[in-house]
């Protein structure tokens, strides 16, 4: 029995052309390269990964992301609210919410500068609803409230 042939290196043309059949080339294009003199080694492009975020976002989206101890600190100045204007006073929150604001925007409390915007804006709201259903200030709307006057017996 023979023993068996020794393998040979393989020719730097055929490296060469093995690395552009890897990369995706043809045979008669990596020919014409070798031929241009284009020694450089073709990088394989390779396909990344996509990432994908692994956590999950805190907060509920409701609540505009805002954690457990927020939540529990607006609910305390809004009861804190109620109780120093009073619960029968419609706006004794908005009044609250203007307040919380206001002072995280002085900076003395931390917390959301959106606060004094959402209470002006419930003051506004609470002020137009108290018009259109009295109908002081703003007609054509009397009409079309007076069901409900009646009910609330301020008709």
């Amino acid at each position: 029995m023979a023993p068996p042939k020794k393998q040979r290196k393989p020719s730097a043309y055929n490296r060469h052309v093995g690395r552009e059949m890897r990369a995706g080339r043809t045979m008669k294009q990596a020919a014409a390269s070798w031929k241009k003199g284009a020694k450089k080694p073709v990088k394989r492009k390779r396909k990344t990964k996509r990432n994908v975020r692994k956590t999950a976002k805190k907060g509920i989206k409701i609540l505009n992301g805002m954690g457990s101890s927020a939540i529990l600190k607006d609910v305390a100045w809004g009861l804190g609210g109620l109780m120093v204007f009073s619960p029968a006073n419609p706006y004794a929150l908005p009044i609250t919410r203007s307040i919380q604001g206001g002072l995280s925007v002085a900076g003395i409390l931390p917390g959301s500068k959106r606060r004094l915007a959402y209470g002006i804006l419930d003051l506004l709201d609470l002020k137009l609803a108290e018009q259109l259903i009295t109908g002081n200030g703003v007609g054509g709307f009397s009409e079309l409230f007076a069901p409900v006057r009646n009910l609330l017996g301020l008709g």
